[in-house]
């Protein structure tokens, strides 16, 4: 029977059919896969579900750390099991795609009728297909259809139940939204997202309590309302305990320590300023920040150029819709309406704001709120607030229709048929959005299907390689991905490692797989060929086969993947055979090889380390360093903190010299390794190689030696490259003795295409010609075309001009480069490049020939200007092969710390060592008396205090009135640099005298004191080095501490050092005799359980003896003394005798001592040599299971209480 919700069903209906038909019409017959792992899991359950979701331990396409996975256990589970009932993986991908949306799209059409008055049907339908079909929404979360896609239907389905839970107060609603929080819940990863949905009506919480005080104000509203969000909470434990307990006993490589590294703590106001680049206009207009996409050259730009461009005035009527929809919300609206109205406006335009970022003085208050613990997850505020955006955009949007149709009944129809039609429209390219090939490539395509050959080759490798090894891909990216190119095709899977889904073993597959302490070293030693150092670092994270991948296709090779001159070394032969001499399996086309490592040998996942040496426990980035990279140099060494030295009988100390200290060595042998945070970048002519060198002085019984090591960083550059060393441009040969330091970014430049100047002759033909002063043509000034060139001649006081505007592409690099000669010193070559005028050298009148090439990031458009010369002269320039040419960025490489191998001193008597810096070099200082003087808190007003000076007599500073006395001068300094200033003060009485050295950055400013006695001269040293980016100091001198005190100092005879750092902080540690502390039949072998669990076998143990385990070092890991893992194991008192450290930066280590271990497992032998089985495991499982306990407990709960309202209903 027909009725007037006929119609609307019957569209819902065809709204839910094409969205289901979609994935068919955007990815048939392929999958949407790769990229996140966060999609592979929808595409391919099973693996997944078996060996990554039930674990807390996460292990994939890189280095451990402690991440609980259990969020994906529902959802994975729900998948698999419709795998099993539909054997058809790709049509259940298909659906899990579709499913996300529908899921939005039915949900939200929920909560719109439930927010909008009852009978509204067609409003809600209209604004749903907004919210899932926004083009924001298509370049957000379609695009990547990560986990926090499904996002999209949980939150407005938990809005919904919210809102009939506080309206009828029936359980059911809060049982099913905590059924819908578990099966789509969303989990660490999705975290961000889903506060950007949730921050826009926090912020405005003041406005709903105004807006809303006679509801707020009950108490029965705030116990309801914490009761629906307890329930939620407490129905995803299962995740959160083991989530929370992370973040709040916070230990290296968990998730805290992953959120607060400090290079994204650093990056997040670069990130922001580079890319909070738009405005509110694009985001009002249901468009995505176009200045983004054109900026970072997205795949979508085509499609904003070909289509939004053009359809964009059809979107204009959105923000007049909302317009007019305030302007007659108060009369189209009820009593009750309007505040939910305006509170829900105001979300929308907090939510703006979050969006775009980029809004005048709201800017720095979004830098600002970095300071902010976990704020930094929102550097990508476009990608973060995108949902949430469309969200409260869309509901906007309906409210905005209500107003409308009621304040114009007669035109109801049209205005909601415009309504979808603009919906319909912006949708309209949704392939070209999501389809498209892969970034910084023109034809691969990444929508395909892992390949027969790829599967059967992982099934083969997870039978031949143990359990206990980790494998190595190659060649690596600069990500963390696998690349598995489909045969005979464009399409390749560009995404998280398929190696442990599919083989059940860890893999390293890129740069970005590695630590951050080891990726450059990694670059650093396949540029330099040093197979040494390599096989040393993949020993150190228990590597012991390597995966070659032949079929990359050649398009993906010169992609943002890969640094090409990296790749090349890679890819030739003689690199994988300095690695491996064994080459295991081959898959069935051969594009797959499984090889093994070279000298390497089974079960080394848990070692006794050959040496031991120990380093002060200190939290800064020196011990960091070389607690990472000594190792890399000594193969077997064991770096420990050194309140651990206590426990070991053979351990080496490891000596930090400071600035011109002396230490003396006993007799013995030394390791000097040279690790290098500074260095000098110098290109080598004879090799075309780009290297960055550091040198160490140092002597040795007083003799002078010093110490040198260099490796490359680009090699073969040609003569179309130039280099950036952050933001100044170089030409290779102008590369000498530069300076850098730890962090700076060197990029390697290519010329991209032809010069946008065609010839010399195009210059006389296109370009404007006249007088330079007036711009106009000139009969006076002449223009002359001959064979060597463009004559530019002044005449008669008017000088010859050539000017032209080039469109250019905004930030990206160019270089503008001219030939001239002329008679002429000012023959000024001009280019304005937006609002800056680049730096050009004058000109040279020698009627020579010169060559001048000036690198620079373009603007929008670049304005250039030739002129012949001065007019009153006469002058003449010619000008040739002017071009202004396109670069490319081909090379990335951020400075870290420079390693060579080792260098080994002995002695045979004690022997002094000490290093020290250059000569210093005195600075000119002002003399005292002509320092600036005031008051010390105003500084520039000198009020009550006093200042006396005579010619060749200290400076007495008095403070009278509470106002102390100040005088200060102001310094220029240099990178690289330390300094000592020196100064002579005497006091009228016993004080406390500050010294203050204040940066241009205000950034590691100087604080130090002078504790002096009464009415006698002492020296004062304040000892400081330029921190980055500073260019000057000011050092300030003071009258006392105490201001409300009229004390008195005088000053005299001030003096400022410098003296250049050296290129290295020394380090020094001896050699023992006798490496081998441990008996000869000592060993360990190891069972792997799962990824959180360890069998370990311990043989002809010494009494005491230290245990490595490579794996990441973090507290949760612990010894248990039974030899039989049981999935309750992590729930029982682990053994607490054994201390437990980091080793190195890729390890941990626990000492053993024979007692102890002996008084808690079962022991064969005696104290001095035992043998034991004994259990790793990763103890924060156990939150896990706790967490599971309370989810089930909350819904039996919840279930009790709905029966009991069935019960008291009847």
């Amino acid at each position: 029977m027909l009725t007037s919700k006929t119609p609307i069903l019957l569209l819902r209906f065809c709204a839910v059919i094409a969205l289901v038909a979609l994935p068919y019409y955007l990815f048939a017959p392929h999958q949407f896969i790769g990229g996140d792992d966060s999609r592979f899991f929808m595409v391919m359950p099973k693996p997944f579900l078996q060996n990554i979701a039930p674990y807390s331990w996460f292990h994939l396409s890189g280095f451990g750390r402690s991440n609980p996975n259990q969020f994906f256990l529902p959802l994975t589970a729900i998948l698999s099991l419709a795998q099993t009932i539909v054997p058809l993986p790709t049509i259940v991908s298909y659906a899990t795609f579709s499913a996300a949306f529908i899921l939005g799209f039915l949900s939200f059409e929920k909560l719109l009728r439930a927010l909008l008055p009852k009978g509204e049907s067609a409003i809600p339908l209209v604004a749903s297909l907004l919210y899932i079909l926004s083009p924001i929404m298509i370049i957000g979360q379609w695009n990547n259809f990560l986990n926090a896609s499904w996002l999209i239907g949980l939150v407005p389905a938990l809005a919904y139940f919210y809102i009939q839970y506080m309206r009828s107060k029936k359980i059911r609603y809060v049982l099913w939204g905590c059924l819908a929080a578990i099966a789509l819940s969303v989990g660490m990863a999705s975290v961000p997202w889903f506060l950007g949905y949730l921050l826009p009506a926090l912020f405005c919480a003041p406005i709903v309590i105004i807006l809303h005080r006679k509801t707020i104000m009950n108490v029965s509203f705030w116990a309801r309302s914490a009761f629906f969000a307890l329930c939620i909470i407490l129905s995803q434990s299962f995740w959160i305990m083991p989530l929370a307990v992370d973040i709040i006993t916070p230990s290296p490589n968990g998730v805290w320590s992953g959120i607060s590294q400090t290079i994204f703590q650093d990056s997040f106001a670069v990130t922001i300023n580079a890319t909070a680049i738009g405005n509110i206009a694009y985001p009002m207009l249901n468009l995505f920040h176009r200045e983004l996409v054109s900026t970072f050259n997205w795949p979508q730009l085509s499609v904003f150029t070909h289509f939004y461009d053009f359809t964009m005035w059809v979107n204009v009527l959105i923000p007049i819709a909302f317009i007019l929809a305030l302007a007659k919300s108060k009369k189209s609206l009820a009593a009750t309406e309007l505040p939910r109205f305006l509170t829900l406006t105001t979300m929308y335009a907090v939510a703006l704001f979050l969006f775009t970022v980029n809004i005048g003085i709201l800017k720095p208050l979004f830098l600002s709120l970095g300071a902010i613990p976990g704020w930094v997850m929102f550097r990508n505020s476009f990608d973060k607030f995108a949902p949430g955006y469309v969200f409260y955009f869309s509901i906007s949007i309906a409210f905005s229709l209500l107003i409308i149709k009621r304040a114009y009944p007669k035109y109801k129809i049209p205005i909601l048929l415009a309504a979808a039609i603009i919906v319909a429209i912006n949708a309209l390219p949704i392939k070209q959005l999501i389809n498209h090939p892969l970034w910084s490539t023109e034809h691969v395509q990444t929508v395909t299907k892992i390949p027969a050959e790829y599967t059967s080759f992982m099934q083969d490798v997870a039978r031949t390689v143990p359990a206990t090894s980790n494998i190595l891909t190659l060649p690596l990216n600069n990500a963390g991905y696998s690349l598995v190119a489909t045969p005979g095709t464009s399409r390749a899977y560009v995404g998280r490692s398929l190696v442990e889904p599919f083989a059940n073993r860890y893999d390293y597959s890129g740069f970005l797989s590695f630590p951050y302490e080891y990726e450059q070293a990694i670059r650093a030693a396949v540029a330099n060929e040093d197979y040494q150092s390599l096989y040393n670092i993949f020993k150190q994270f228990n590597i012991d086969y390597i995966i070659t991948t032949q079929n990359i296709p050649e398009e993906l090779q010169k992609s943002y993947l890969f640094e090409l001159p990296l790749l090349e070394i890679q890819q030739d032969s003689s690199f994988i055979n300095a690695l491996s001499n064994e080459a295991l399996l081959e898959s069935a086309q051969g594009n797959f090889t499984l090889y093994r490592l070279k000298g390497s040998s089974e079960n080394t996942l848990i070692t006794i380390p050959e040496q031991i040496v120990s380093i002060p426990q200190k939290e800064d980035a020196a011990s960091n360093t070389i607690s990472a990279l000594l190792p890399i140099l000594r193969p077997g060494l064991a770096i420990i903190p050194d309140d651990q030295i206590k426990n070991f009988s053979h351990v080496s100390q490891l000596f930090m010299p400071q600035k011109a200290s002396e230490i003396t060595l006993s007799p013995g042998t030394y390791a000097l390794p040279l690790i290098s945070s500074s260095h000098s970048l110098n290109f080598e002519q004879d090799t075309n190689t780009l290297s960055q060198t550091a040198t160490l002085d140092y002597t040795l019984d007083q003799q002078p030696y010093s110490y040198t090591a260099s490796q490359a960083l680009f090699p073969s550059i040609t003569k179309d490259n130039i280099v950036q060393i952050n933001d100044i441009f170089y030409t290779p040969g102008d590369i000498q003795n530069i300076a850098a330091l730890n962090g700076d970014v060197v990029n390697l430049l290519q010329k991209e295409n032809n010069s946008l100047i065609p010839d010399t002759s195009y210059l006389a033909k296109e370009w404007s010609q006249g007088d330079c002063n007036a711009h106009t043509n000139d009969p006076s000034v002449t223009f002359t075309q001959e064979t060597e060139g463009l004559i530019l001649e002044a005449t008669d006081n008017h000088n010859a001009c050539l000017y032209k505007t080039i469109a250019l592409q905004e930030q990206s690099p160019y270089v503008f480069s001219f030939s001239y000669k002329s008679n002429n010193k000012s023959a000024k070559v001009f280019m304005q490049n937006g609002d800056t005028i680049l730096p050009i050298p004058d000109s040279i009148s020698d009627n020579q020939w010169h060559r001048i090439e000036i690198p620079f990031i373009a603007n929008a458009s670049a304005t250039i200007y030739l002129y012949s010369g001065t007019a009153a002269d006469n002058a003449d320039t010619t000008y040739t092969n002017v071009e202004l040419t396109p670069y490319k960025k081909v090379q990335s490489i951020v400075l870290h710390n420079l390693i060579a191998h080792t260098k080994t001193i002995s002695v045979d008597t004690p022997t002094s060592f000490s290093f020290s810096p250059e000569k210093k070099t005195p600075m000119q200082l002002p003399p005292l008396s002509q320092w600036a003087t005031g008051d010390c808190r105003a500084i520039d007003e000198k009020h009550a205090v006093f200042f006396s000076h005579e010619d060749d007599a200290p400076i007495t500073l008095k403070a009278i009135d509470g106002h102390s006395a100040c005088i200060y001068a102001k310094v220029d300094i240099t990178h690289n640099t330390a300094y000592t200033f020196v100064i002579n003060a005497r006091s009228v009485q016993n004080q406390h005298i500050p010294f203050y050295v204040q940066f241009d950055t205000d950034k590691d400013n100087v604080k130090q004191a002078l504790d002096t006695t009464a009415q006698t001269w002492q020296s004062a040293t304040v000892d400081f080095q330029t921190p980055k980016e500073a260019t000057q100091a000011i050092i300030y001198l003071y009258s006392g501490k105490d201001e409300n005190a009229d004390t008195e100092v005088a000053y005299q005879e001030p003096s400022l050092d410098s003296y250049p750092l050296p290129d290295m902080q020394p380090y020094l540690y001896k050699e023992p005799e006798d490496k081998t502390s441990t008996p000869s039949l000592a060993s360990i072998t190891s069972e792997k359980i799962s990824p959180i669990a360890y069998r370990v076998h311990l043989s002809h143990m010494p009494k005491q003896a230290l245990m490595q385990f490579k794996e990441p070092f973090h507290t949760g890991w612990n010894i248990y003394s039974q030899q039989t893992y049981h999935w309750y194991t992590p729930l029982l008192p682990h053994f607490r005798n054994a201390p437990h450290f980091p080793i190195n930066s890729a390890a941990s280590g626990w000492v053993l001592n024979a007692q102890d271990i002996c008084a808690a497992a079962q022991c064969e032998g005696d104290d001095e040599e035992y043998s034991a089985t004994i259990l790793l495991v990763f103890t924060p499982q156990k939150w896990f299971y706790i967490g599971s306990m309370m989810t089930l407990l909350t819904l039996i709960g919840l279930s009790a209480l709905l029966v009991k309202d069935k019960y008291y209903a009847r």
